[in-house]
């Protein structure tokens, strides 16, 4: 119990601490007779069950999140969450899950066309090559993300068409790292 206790006090932070990178909705941000709660979840792939129980817990105990942010792991359960999905939902999701298939980049075999089929295990590594504004390129992360955008994709079609992550349900920001100069980017706006 003592290191989720530990973990539920690491992510709440109060609405000082963020509140010029994410504001409060204006639903909420009339109401002055609490401080504001903001969460981030942090990464580690192994932690998204753990981000559900956290978010379990806080609303067991009627501690509400006015924002979020979440990098990694903490990103996709936050960017969910955030999105109106419950905790029922993000359990049902987690547990619903291929995780091997989900994180290799490769779609289904069902899904593949015949003449990928026939090729398909005479190459026994794929290296996606692109070519764009005059150079190839090559993927920029280790995973590319095919079956983790599709899932994502379906997940949050309900606010596809919300392109500032500040008017969501829960106002939310990701952050990641530019893996070419290694700096932190704040992802607040674009296709959740």
């Amino acid at each position: 119990m003592f290191p989720l206790l530990t973990l539920i006090a690491a992510v709440l932070i109060p609405s000082t601490a963020g509140a010029q990178q994410l504001s409060p909705s204006s639903s909420t941000a009339t109401d002055t007779s609490r401080p504001k709660i903001g969460l981030v979840l942090g990464g580690c792939g192994a932690k998204g069950r753990a981000h559900v129980g956290v978010l379990e817990v806080l609303e067991e105990l009627r501690i509400p999140v006015d924002f979020m942010a979440g990098t990694s792991i903490g990103a996709a359960i936050g960017g969910l969450y955030a999105s109106g999905m419950s905790v029922p939902e993000l359990k049902t999701l987690l547990e619903s899950l291929d995780w091997q298939n989900l994180l290799s980049d490769r779609p289904l075999r069902r899904h593949c066309p015949c003449r990928l089929k026939s090729t398909d295990r005479r190459v026994p590594a794929r290296l996606e090559v692109g070519f764009n504004r005059g150079r190839f390129r090559i993927p920029t992360g280790i995973v590319t993300g095919h079956n983790v955008e599709l899932t994502l994709r379906s997940a949050t079609l309900p606010v596809a068409h919300i392109l500032s992550f500040e008017e969501l349900p829960t106002p939310y920001v990701a952050v990641a790292t530019a893996l070419v100069t290694g700096e932190m980017v704040v992802l607040s706006q674009g296709d959740l």
